[in-house]
């Protein structure tokens, strides 16, 4: 289900309840816009705070989440639905699955983590191994290294399709927020020697944000793959000091990819081997 929505707009025809805000809706959005937390909840949503009354299309759960976190957090009720299931228990549900039922509308599972999938997101391990395949499992494991762990070892899998088939727009940007979020927990991990990305993607533009892992500063072995445009940005930040091995699976076709392999050997004297290029990894 798709929900089209004027960021600001949405927010203060909510809470004064008006079919149109007029200049509510100015003095929402200025306040909105003068709040971190609520700065984050548009980042998450995807909805691009600079244009903010162009319509903008929410068609993932966890951008729903997030505009239901902004429009909570400046008073407007987030209502609980209750449903009964066929024991005779009643159990609560959320805003989305509560409008399908009554609609009578099938329940996308895009969104959602099977138990299993959601439980080895938690993983906090010396040795980790992950794969990414939508929007709750790139949000769920960045919390869980929200804060320092033990880990010495990530290998992380991205599942293009879900994120390559999203709309242009508010999906798009929400996505590339969440990886952006993901490489800043990633970054900050002070006991992560061995880091591997394989996006296996043909453009991998959605998670170019992942290129912050090269501010991670205990880094001593890195494999990236399946992400083409990985060096092709001007002056990649590079704080690593301590990469022995790197394996990069990348478009190495211009300048500024050039440049950035050669600041990366610079700050790293300790490396011992470096394979770049788009041939396949042995």
């Amino acid at each position: 289900m798709n929900h089209v929505v004027r960021g600001a707009e949405t927010a203060a025809s909510t809470i004064v309840n008006l079919s149109s805000p007029g200049n509510m809706t100015t003095s929402a959005l200025t306040s909105l816009q003068q709040i971190v937390d609520n700065k984050d909840r548009l980042n998450r949503a995807g909805i691009n705070q600079k244009d903010i009354f162009t319509p903008q299309v929410i068609t993932d759960i966890h951008q729903k989440e997030a505009l239901d976190e902004l429009l909570s957090s400046v008073g407007a009720s987030n209502e609980q639905h209750h449903f009964e299931v066929g024991d005779g228990r009643t159990i609560r549900i959320c805003d989305y699955c509560h409008d399908c039922l009554e609609r009578g509308v099938p329940i996308s599972l895009a969104d959602y983590l099977m138990l299993s999938q959601h439980t080895a997101l938690l993983n906090r391990d010396p040795v980790v191994e992950t794969t990414l395949h939508n929007s709750t499992s790139v949000k769920v494991f960045t919390s869980t290294f929200s804060t320092p762990s033990d880990t010495h070892k990530i290998i992380i899998r991205i599942d293009p399709a879900y994120f390559e088939e999203r709309p242009e727009g508010s999906p798009r940007n929400a996505i590339r927020h969440g990886f952006n979020e993901l490489a800043r927990v990633l970054k900050c991990q002070k006991k992560l020697m061995h880091l591997e990305i394989h996006g296996n993607s043909t453009n991998g533009t959605l998670f170019a944000g992942l290129r912050d892992v090269f501010q991670c500063e205990s880094l001593e072995t890195l494999h990236v793959s399946g992400i083409p445009c990985f060096l092709q940005v001007e002056n990649i930040a590079i704080k690593c000091r301590r990469l022995r091995v790197v394996t990069l699976q990348v478009l190495v076709n211009t300048e500024h990819a050039v440049s950035n392999i050669e600041a990366l050997m610079r700050s790293n004297p300790c490396l011992t081997s470096v394979k770049c290029g788009i041939d396949p990894i042995s």
